[in-house]
Formats: C-alpha cells, sequence, structure tokens
C-alpha cells in the first residue's frame, strides 16, 4: 500500500499526457526553420529588471516572503503533526488535503472578491493573522480541532495573500511584459518549494518548533518591510500631487 500513492501519480500524470496530446493541437500552420537562440544569461537578467522595477519591487519581494513561509510551513507540517501526535502517521494526508482544498478554494474566491479593493490593506490584514497563528501553533495543545483550525487559517490567509499579490503585479505590468511576469512568478514559487524544503530541514536539526517560528519572523519582517514602503509610496505620491 505504500507505494500506491506512487503509482496514482504516475497514473495521472499518464492521463495529463493523454489530455495534452489529444485536445491541445497545434495552432502553428507552419514551423519556422529559423533556430532559435536562448541565452540563460539574457533570461536571468530581463527576470531580474522585472524584479527590481520600481512599481513591482516591493509586491515581488513580499510574494517571495509569503510564499518561502509557506512552503518552508508545509514541508514541516508531516513531522510536526507526528512529533505532537496529533493524529496518526496515515491520517497525515487528510490534514495536508484539506488544507490544499482550503488553499484553492480561498484563491478561488479572494481572487473575484478582491480585485477592486485595497489590496495593499488586505495583504497586511492577513499576514498580521498569519504571524498570530504561526507564533500559536507551537505553544497550544495537541488538540485536532485547535491545531487544524490553525492550520486552515494560516492556509487560507495565504491563499488571500498569494492571489491578491498575482493580482496586484498582473495589473500594475503592462501587457508586452505579462508573460514575463507569469514566467517569474513561476520560477519563483518552484525556488520557495526547494529552497522551504532545505530551510525545513536545516531548521528542524535544531529544534522542531524552529521552522514555524522562523515563518513567523520573516513573515514579520515583510510586514514591516511592505508597511515602510507602503507609506513612503503613499507619501511621495501626495507629494507629486
Amino acid at each position: 500500500m505504500g507505494s500506491f500513492a506512487f503509482l496514482a501519480g504516475s497514473l495521472i500524470s499518464l492521463f495529463a499526457f493523454l489530455l495534452i496530446t489529444y485536445f491541445f493541437k497545434e495552432t502553428c500552420g507552419q514551423r519556422s526553420k529559423q533556430i532559435v537562440k536562448i541565452s540563460i544569461v539574457k533570461s536571468f537578467c530581463k527576470l531580474k529588471d522585472l524584479l527590481v522595477a520600481k512599481n513591482l519591487s516591493r509586491y515581488m519581494l513580499a510574494f517571495f516572503s509569503f510564499m518561502l513561509v509557506y512552503t518552508t510551513f508545509f514541508s514541516h507540517l508531516p513531522l510536526y503533526i507526528e512529533n505532537k501526535k496529533i493524529v496518526n502517521t496515515i491520517n497525515n494526508g487528510y490534514i495536508l488535503a484539506l488544507l490544499v482544498a482550503s488553499l484553492s478554494l480561498s484563491t478561488f474566491i479572494a481572487g473575484s472578491f478582491f480585485s477592486q479593493r485595497n489590496n495593499d490593506k488586505i495583504i497586511m490584514f492577513c499576514s498580521v493573522i498569519q504571524v498570530i497563528s504561526l507564533l500559536l501553533i507551537p505553544y497550544i495543545s495537541n488538540d485536532l480541532i485547535i491545531n487544524v483550525g490553525l492550520f486552515l487559517v494560516i492556509s487560507i490567509t495565504f491563499g488571500v495573500i498569494y492571489i491578491t499579490l498575482v493580482t496586484v503585479l498582473s495589473n500594475k505590468c503592462s501587457p508586452d511584459q505579462q508573460g514575463k511576469l507569469m514566467g517569474c512568478i513561476a520560477s519563483l514559487s518552484s525556488l520557495c518549494w526547494a529552497f522551504g524544503a532545505f530551510l525545513c530541514g536545516v531548521t528542524n536539526q535544531i529544534n522542531t518548533n524552529l521552522p514555524i517560528l522562523l515563518g513567523a519572523l520573516i513573515t514579520l519582517l515583510s510586514i514591516i518591510t511592505f508597511y515602510i514602503r507602503y507609506s513612503t509610496f503613499n507619501k511621495l505620491t501626495k507629494e507629486v500631487q
């Protein structure tokens, strides 16, 4: 039974391959014979220019920080649940599935509900809730409902922050830069999943609660940085007006 998850993953991948093969037809009528040269250095330079753009940099920094916190938290969660004996190892998957479902649902709802609102205040509000939840987790009892409740709060607030930041970045980026922006967001997300798991492994060697407390610290620093930049940006905007 232990290998069933890998078998299921293989079957789902095969199904996805068949969908792509039969439903996503080639739209280009004639293939170009011209050889396209891809420069990795130039590609990274273009991504760097996007990351440091004045109207995008603070949101990009916030996106990276919050993504890193969540990936570290999510990577650490199975070990945390096992150490606190909240549920047995077999039922870990149900909790993780519930968190992923709540994350998906929160991004879906927030994407339409918060698109026309004050996005900066939404980000800061959800960040504060996330910090409080992260700080509470290591010091609460082993009660299943309380722990899962806090896990859900963190997952839902991250979902709101994630989709809000992506929406803001997309709105502030010019139409011809949208493709590069989406590529940059995907690259940062992948980097955070890799680095978050690594950070989780390193900090776990010191203390099993450290990954969660470190996540709270990074989130708190992100709030401070984001608030300072938010206040400075508003002040400069008023001076220009």
